[in-house]
């Protein structure tokens, strides 16, 4: 299991990865792999994020950012280390855009992706403008999405290149590739009608959005897609929308080559009025699905993991565990070797912020 994390205090914040060779029993250390001094700050849709490959190896990128006087939103980078070894040692940290400095520009809302093979895909939401409310009218052209792949674990790259506009500059980009080391990716869109939904796409084509939900809404919704491609190369998608009538996650499963966005997507979570929630989705084989949100139809805070058949087509499984509160953004992982799934979460004590895992016996 391999694991990364924002942490720090006031004083400063860094990026740290631990390793655990026994299902989460025991933790290897943590070790900083971001620059101490370099400026960070904990934003809930832009987490650390981890890739790696069969043969070892291990990239961690995230996002900077932090305050600076006279700026309520400054330029931020997107930055990458990686390991050839499963962390026992990392390379000095990448700038992926270098280069790029024209004008300010907040790159942020990133994901990053490895096939089996090591071909790394990194995206990220780029927008010209700084400032949050400047950010969000800029949700037209201005806000695009930059894809940039390495087939040689990031020791080369090719050059980022803009794919999609009119994105929602405050919500999580979905990475994901098949087996082939093909990539696809899921992101929450701004369409002509007003509606502020998920789509799916793959680099070079066009998009087609998941379901036509119709959420209209006046500030960012700030929950972005839970996405995977499964080992039998369909796509899992699950998302929150708060549309009237529609407040709730919803589920999708399909092929890319037959993906009907007309179908009505499986409803996991429902109810009349619900506060914003974050899901995410993960491939546990013959097991199904398994998705986890920080809410159920009661409001949020609680943490709900679902588990949905591997056909997609109904709930086998769901569970709303006793004592967790306060949650976060959970993050769900999976395998289709085995039948633990596991889910970490932010959890707010007292003040603090924890770090928490669950391990989940699918199918049991």
């Amino acid at each position: 299991m391999l694991l990364t994390w924002l942490a720090g205090d006031s004083t400063g914040w860094r990026v740290w990865y631990s390793r655990s060779a026994d299902a989460g029993e025991h933790w290897l250390s943590p070790v900083a792999v971001s620059p101490p001094g370099e400026s960070l700050e904990p934003q809930g849709e832009a987490t650390p994020r981890l890739a790696c490959d069969a043969h070892g190896r291990v990239a961690i990128m995230w996002a900077t950012g932090g305050e600076v006087p006279g700026q309520p939103r400054p330029p931020s980078e997107i930055r990458l280390v990686r390991s050839l070894d499963r962390g026992t040692t990392w390379s000095a940290p990448l700038t992926m855009h270098e280069g790029a400095t024209d004008i300010p520009r907040t790159h942020r809302f990133h994901d990053l992706a490895s096939s089996d093979e090591g071909r790394l895909v990194a995206a990220w939401l780029v927008n010209p403008e700084v400032g949050d409310n400047a950010v969000h009218r800029a949700a037209g052209p201005g806000a695009a999405i930059h894809v940039v792949s390495s087939n040689d674990f990031g020791e080369s790259w090719g050059e980022a290149s803009p794919e999609w506009s009119q994105v929602c500059p405050c919500c999580r980009i979905a990475v994901a590739t098949d087996l082939s080391g093909e990539t696809f990716m899921a992101f929450r869109r701004h369409y002509p009608d007003g509606g502020c939904d998920v789509a799916l796409a793959r680099p070079g084509g066009p998009s087609v959005r998941a379901h036509q939900d119709g959420w209209t809404i006046a500030d960012c919704p700030r929950s972005g897609p839970g996405f995977e491609v499964a080992r039998d190369g369909t796509m899992r998608v699950a998302w929150f929308t708060g549309a009237p009538g529609r407040a709730g996650v919803w589920f999708r499963q399909g092929l890319p080559g037959t993906y009907d966005s007309t179908v009505a997507p499986m409803p996991l979570l429902t109810a009349d009025s619900l506060p914003t929630l974050h899901v995410s989705v993960g491939d546990a084989g013959r097991s199904g699905t398994v998705i986890a949100c920080d809410g159920d139809p009661t409001g949020e805070g609680t943490l709900s993991l679902i588990r949905v058949e591997a056909s997609g087509r109904r709930i086998v499984e769901r569970l709303v565990p006793a004592g967790i509160r306060d949650v976060r953004r959970p993050q769900v992982a999976a395998s289709n070797r085995s039948r633990r799934a596991f889910v970490a979460w932010t959890e707010r004590t007292n003040g603090s912020r924890h770090l928490r895992l669950l391990r989940w016996n699918v199918g049991r």
